[in-house]
């Protein structure tokens, strides 16, 4: 059995029952309580909405295009600005008032509060981030009152939930209310953008560079300089590698005292990567060097050793020469003006090993080729022609006999960019189906919850088509 929800259905905007977005019950599987059924559902984020869930709950299927994008990262100059909020914590019932900001190239998600008190996410982290009908709402009504400001947009229309952590089961969450829902909005949005930036999430080498680079510029004491413990704290686990990175920045001129500080006007990006040098010690990178240019005492690489390195050694031999064509003189020189930080050399047309260096580690040479991760295939084909990324008892988060199960781990799946997830329906104490693993001690979950999450989630990082497969065990009331 199996519906196909298509744009045009949801332009209507009409409320469905959760079986009209899974596909309605047939006769025949009323009569057959343990019959199993795949109901497939499909959408575009064309215009209009998809609704779905009983007794005036609606849940509605993202409008807006997917947040996954290929491109060079935007920060919106409101985030980078700033916004007033209230952060909230329902453990420890408090309300406390932030600035919340986005760093101008979009790494990290930061707020300070009134005593100048700064913490920080890293936004490669964030899965979601959710406002309005499916933000979290305090329970306590005096935290209700606290974080209660603004205009009289609800409380939910004007908070940001923001889902982060390392993997689908282990997630965390953070909420900030704000004054008005337009601004919930704008935050939440351009978060999810940022989250799933393709070319943030697959940068080159000097990019997470940067990115530790601005951590530290963002972590600076109350008088504004950059204490060098934070520094050692960056690269340092144990003893032996806090002597290491102290030696490093003895070696680059900086002071290596755990009580000192730095000024951010003398640690630029240049020092950061200079200490980063000194400490790496990329032994394995001057052994190529030194096989190119030979043990002459300069130690300069020429352009056209550059042309040989990019054509013998870079070059994939099996690439098509037209389509791809041999590295020439032109582009050995106009690399060597980018990363030659010499420009005596690099008028001479001559890369040093600290050029070198940079190349490697830039975006002219990336470990995945750019257009590789944008979509690239036929996508027009029939569904059964492709594998389809897919989860099997995806209401688990553990063990399949004694663990728990999640309304939380389908939305984490489908962001994820699964397209079929399953469903397990049994019949419910309270005339609800309810989703469980069957005859084992797992807890259920309430079906209804899940559908909407699904509702919600399905197409805000794919537009492909989900695919809801049922596992029915449902008496017909319930069916």
């Amino acid at each position: 059995m199996a519906s196909l929800l298509t744009a045009a259905d949801r332009q209507h905007s009409t409320t469905q029952s959760p079986q009209s977005l899974s596909g309605s019950c047939s006769p025949r599987n009323a009569a057959s309580p343990n019959a199993n059924a795949t109901a497939a559902a499909a959408a575009t984020t064309a215009g209009g909405q998809t609704t779905a869930g009983g007794g005036g709950n609606t849940a509605v299927a993202l409008n807006n295009p997917t947040a996954v994008k290929l491109g060079v990262m935007d920060v919106p100059k409101a985030l980078q600005d700033g916004e007033k909020f209230i952060k909230w914590d329902e453990d420890s019932c408090n309300g406390t008032p932030v600035t919340l900001r986005v760093d101008v190239k979009g790494f990290f998600l930061y707020w300070v509060d009134q005593n100048h008190e700064m913490d920080m996410l890293d936004i490669a982290t964030i899965r979601d981030v959710r406002t309005g009908q499916y933000a979290k709402k305090p329970r306590d009504m005096k935290l209700r009152q606290i974080v209660t400001m603004g205009s009289q947009d609800t409380l939910e229309e004007k908070t940001v939930t923001v889902c982060y952590g390392a993997d689908f089961v282990n997630v965390n969450f953070i909420n900030f209310c704000c004054t008005r829902k337009e601004i919930a909005r704008l935050w939440c949005d351009e978060l999810i953008r940022m989250a799933y930036n393709l070319t943030q999430l697959n940068g080159p080498a000097i990019m997470f560079l940067q990115k530790a680079y601005t951590k530290l510029c963002l972590q600076v004491d109350k008088s504004g300089k950059i204490p060098v413990k934070n520094i050692i704290k960056t690269f340092a686990t144990n003893k032996d590698d806090r002597r290491r990175v102290e030696k490093a920045l003895d070696v680059s001129g900086l002071p290596s005292g755990k009580g000192d500080t730095l000024a951010l006007t003398k640690f630029q990006f240049e020092d950061f990567f200079n200490l980063y040098k000194n400490l790496s010690q990329r032994t394995e990178v001057e052994k190529v060097y030194d096989e190119l240019v030979g043990t002459s005492k300069r130690r300069l690489m020429s352009t056209s050793q550059l042309v040989d390195f990019l054509n013998k050694t870079q070059r994939d031999p099996r690439l098509n020469e037209i389509l791809h064509p041999y590295a020439n003189t032109a582009r050995a020189r106009d690399l060597i003006q980018e990363y030659e930080p010499n420009k005596f050399n690099a008028q001479k047309g001559q890369l040093s090993f600290d050029g070198f260096l940079r190349y490697l580690m830039s975006e002219d040479n990336p470990i995945m080729a750019a257009s590789k991760l944008d979509l690239s295939d036929d996508m027009d084909q029939p569904m059964a022609h492709y594998f389809i990324n897919s989860s099997h008892n995806t209401y688990l988060t553990g063990h399949q006999l004694t663990g728990k199960s999640s309304v939380e781990i389908y939305r984490q799946s489908l962001l994820a960019g699964c397209r079929c997830v399953e469903l397990d329906f049994w019949n419910g104490r309270t005339e609800e189906p309810v989703i469980v693993h069957g005859y084992t001690f797992v807890p259920e979950i309430c079906a209804k919850d899940v559908l909407e999450a699904i509702a919600e989630t399905a197409f805000k990082t794919s537009e492909f088509p989900v695919i809801l497969s049922f596992e029915n065990h449902c008496n017909p009331r319930q069916q």
